[in-house]
């Protein structure tokens, strides 16, 4: 049965998604148009004018969603909070949900990791929870069994047994399967596979799985939480999480003929906000961050939101939603696309606390591997019959692929500018791509100023006024000054930004529609921190291409378009000291500026 605050949840979704989507395409086109003409106006060649067209649609998207999004945000009132039953501790609805931790386990390191977070959640969560279990695989190898195996398996056993003082904590073991399409032994589809696999023993538990021995009593479990190695749902947001998703307004109600979630919310996430950094690049990469969460903008618009791999979901919901959705070996985050068949919304005030790398070269590796993972969902765009999307679904797909796009566009447009520009143009080209570089200092200002805010009722309007200017002139002066701190950081770590994008991005197009191999390829963001040497040398090695590729740069404007040195030469130099620059910004313990807020 669908309730009121239900059906007008939906109601908003259908109403606003495909009118917000057309108002960002209306307003971006716009932009290409009117630069495109005054491109003609200026008598560039119709070469030049055709490629920087193709380069500016991610940046033009980017600002026509920016300048939507400042409408919206004068127009909208604030969101309303999702609604949440009330919970006695420990509570029926608490002692139906299992918190799980989904894990790879390559060595001792992983294991204290592993355990540690297990041990800090079981405190945060309280009691009265269904179990605390770890979803372990080993690391992939050319056997089935590998030597190392049972020694790591002993240690986790006997450090969450030691552990288990707060709440009783256990884990599940899963076997290697065989990967054709890999030619490796691996757990089968990851953490998919792990999830999947958990919440069909917690419907059946003779379900046939890759996991050994005999499963934990799962009876009576509707729901699980699931919390990534090495973060952290403090401050009672596991029980949050529950209040939410177990309240009628957001239960989950499926069409009968498709089983896609059509009302309701198959998962509910909690708020990501960053932990303290330990480093300027940490710092420059997540500076905003209110410590209690705040939801959306997809929250606030459409009622509902994306998926990001930890929160809770409704095993029985899920499980129908995504059933003969997502075939094997296709993709790598399968946590968005989830999030999307199944309906994902936002809360407020519970926040999972994500450890960041400090280190860029570990930011790379990262990020290197979500691009990967956003280029294998370019299929489910044009899907049709049941993997079929909705209309929001696939822009935010499609919108995700541009966002990565970023830094290929603006380096290009740069290389462009300098390479084939009219020497009298030049500098004109420059500045507008900096201005689209340095964008947020004007737009995150702006989004404070034009919020809407509710009057308290007992306050009168003109204190209430003076407050309010008051309040948010402080932050956005705050916001102006850190955008200035931390926007020059990614400007000049941009062309190794771009040919690392490139790389993921060729590979992954490749990967897809090619070979159909190594989909699966995956390194733990713990592991790809702890392969990062910690000197500068390191630096410079990897990110060699990049100051090469600012060497060439050089010589190639001197010869082509000499005028254009004057513009390019400070950037290029940036680019080629890029990776000491990147050494420096990632050394721990160096003074953080405007970390403590405004």
């Amino acid at each position: 049965m669908s309730t009121t605050a239900q059906r007008q949840r939906k109601n908003i979704g259908k109403r606003s998604g495909p009118a917000y989507v057309w108002s960002v395409v209306g307003v971006s086109t716009a932009l290409l148009i009117l630069a495109g003409l005054l491109m003609a106006e200026a008598g560039t060649s119709t070469a030049f004018l055709v490629t920087a067209l193709a380069l500016g649609v991610p940046p033009a998207l980017q600002l026509g969603g920016t300048v939507v999004h400042l409408l919206l945000r004068a127009a909208l009132p604030p969101s309303a909070a999702l609604p949440q039953v009330p919970l006695a501790a420990p509570g029926p609805l608490v002692g139906s949900t299992c918190v799980v931790y989904p894990a790879i386990v390559y060595d001792r390191e992983d294991v204290d990791a592993l355990v540690d977070t297990m041990r800090a959640a079981a405190r945060d969560s309280g009691p009265g929870f269904a179990g605390h279990i770890a979803l372990v695989d080993f690391a992939d190898g050319p056997t089935a069994e590998l030597a190392t195996d049972a020694d790591l398996r002993a240690e986790v056993l006997t450090k969450l047994a030691a552990a288990s003082a707060t709440a009783p904590l256990s884990a599940l073991f899963r076997t290697r399967r065989w990967n054709e399409a890999d030619r490796v032994w691996m757990g089968w589809e990851r953490k998919r596979g792990k999830l999947a696999e958990f919440a069909a023993l917690v419907q059946d538990p003779a379900a046939e799985t890759s996991f050994e021995g005999a499963a934990p009593a799962l009876s009576g479990v509707r729901y699980v939480i699931t919390i990534d190695v090495g973060n952290r749902l403090p401050n009672g947001g596991a029980r949050r999480l529950v209040a939410a998703m177990a309240h009628p307004d957001n239960r989950a109600e499926a069409d009968p003929g498709t089983g896609r979630i059509t009302a309701g919310f198959g998962y509910v996430r909690p708020c990501h906000v960053p932990s303290p950094p330990r480093s300027l690049f940490e710092w420059s990469w997540q500076p905003y961050s209110a410590p209690t969460g705040q939801a959306s903008f997809g929250q606030l618009l459409f009622g509902q939101d994306l998926f990001l791999g930890q929160g809770i979901f409704d095993v029985a919901a899920v499980r129908a939603a995504l059933d003969g959705r997502i075939p094997d070996n296709t993709v790598l985050s399968h946590d968005k696309l989830e999030g999307m068949y199944a309906r994902t919304a936002c809360i407020a005030g519970a926040v999972v606390v994500e450890g960041n790398v400090e280190d860029y070269l570990a930011y790379r590796k990262r990020c290197h591997r979500w691009i990967r993972g956003d280029v294998h969902l370019l299929p489910w765009i044009a899907a049709r019959g049941r993997r079929a999307l909705p209309l929001m679904a696939r822009w935010m797909l499609t919108n995700d692929l541009l966002a990565h796009l970023q830094p290929v566009a603006m380096a290009g447009l740069l290389v462009l500018a300098w390479l084939a520009a009219p020497p009298a143009q030049v500098g004109v080209y420059t500045a507008v791509v900096a201005g689209l570089l340095l964008q947020p200092l004007l737009v995150l200002p702006l989004m404070v100023l034009l919020g809407r805010s509710p009057r308290p009722p007992r306050m009168s309007r003109r204190a209430w006024l003076a407050g309010t200017l008051r309040l948010r002139g402080s932050l956005a002066w705050w916001l102006l000054r850190v955008e200035a701190l931390r926007a020059p950081i990614w400007i000049v770590l941009l062309a190794d930004r771009a040919l690392f994008t490139l790389d993921a991005t060729a590979r992954a197009t490749y990967r897809t529609f090619v070979s159909r191999r190594l989909i699966l390829q995956w390194t733990s963001s713990v592991a790809a921190v702890r392969a990062v040497g910690r000197g500068a040398a390191a630096r410079w090695r990897t990110m060699a291409l990049a100051s090469a590729v600012s060497v060439a740069l050089a010589a190639g404007i001197g010869l082509e378009n000499p005028p254009a040195l004057v513009w390019s030469l400070p950037l290029l130099a940036c680019w080629f000291a890029a990776p000491q620059l990147a050494y420096w910004a990632s050394r721990p313990g160096r003074r953080i500026p405007f970390s403590s807020g405004p």
